[in-house]
């Protein structure tokens, strides 16, 4: 996710700042999805996916969001303050999101 975070704020970690600009354009104009995202660190790195995800629903940029082991508290804050919908499956369920942003 770092890689992900620094391209989003056009300055990825391994690309000159000559080419940065197109991890930036990669980062906004792609369907993202950022997976075990309960790894984060929750000090900052959840405020910076908080942000992220932010930007990406003002813009209406396709986002889902995946985890397995994140509290309710979290989850709702997601839902709330990113304008996420949750979907929950089962090993049984397959989900089809047509273009919605997603937790």
């Amino acid at each position: 996710m770092d890689q992900y975070f620094t391209a989003f704020a056009g300055a990825p970690l391994s690309w000159s700042s000559a080419t940065g600009h197109a991890a930036a354009g990669a980062a906004l104009a792609s369907y993202t999805v950022f997976d075990e995202i309960h790894l984060l660190n929750p000090e900052n790195g959840l405020q910076l996916l908080f942000a992220v995800l932010k930007l990406r629903n003002r813009w209406n940029l396709p986002t889902t969001v995946m985890t397995a082991t994140l509290p309710n508290s979290v989850i709702n804050s997601l839902e709330i303050k990113c304008g996420l919908v949750k979907i929950e499956a089962s090993e049984k369920e397959e989900i089809e999101t047509a273009g919605e942003t997603s937790v």
